[in-house]
């Protein structure tokens, strides 16, 4: 009985050994899984192209003072190419300021190839969409 356990051990190490050495045919999901980028995107970005394969990540760090009333607000995206992931989020700042200016976060998977005008505003939220006081938009490209 010991035999067996020690062979089944042995044939798994090596099973495992040859897997993670790349000799071993990996599913299509897993090698897509190695390839897929977070792209990070900030204010200088306004007004680009940007490329991106289905299934890569895309975060927009925008800066913005949220003690002012104002934050960026979504106004338009192809959501069969784009999903928003959860809400938008603050960054933590080391020694945050009253009142100062930190950044607000945004998480986008690509979903599907095409191409989507990717636009925010910001504005107070409870205020009209025309009422924006910066607008901030890049053109996103995907493809397989």
């Amino acid at each position: 009985m010991r035999h067996g356990v020690a062979m089944h051990c042995c044939s798994a190490s090596v099973f495992l050994a040859f897997f993670q050495s790349g000799n071993a045919d990996t599913p299509e999901s897993m090698r897509h899984q190695n390839s897929v980028k977070t792209q990070s995107v900030t204010n200088r970005d306004h007004g680009t192209e940007l490329h991106f394969r289905v299934g890569d990540g895309l975060t927009l760090r925008l800066e913005a003072s949220p003690g002012t009333g104002y934050s960026w607000q979504v106004s338009g995206y192809d959501a069969s190419m784009l999903t928003q992931i959860g809400n938008s989020a603050y960054e933590e700042l080391r020694s945050p300021v009253l009142g100062g200016a930190t950044h607000e976060l945004f998480h986008f998977s690509i979903k599907s190839p095409g191409v989507s005008r990717l636009e925010l505003e910001y504005r107070r939220p409870w205020e009209k969409p025309n009422r924006a006081t910066k607008a901030f938009s890049i053109t996103v490209i995907a493809q397989e």
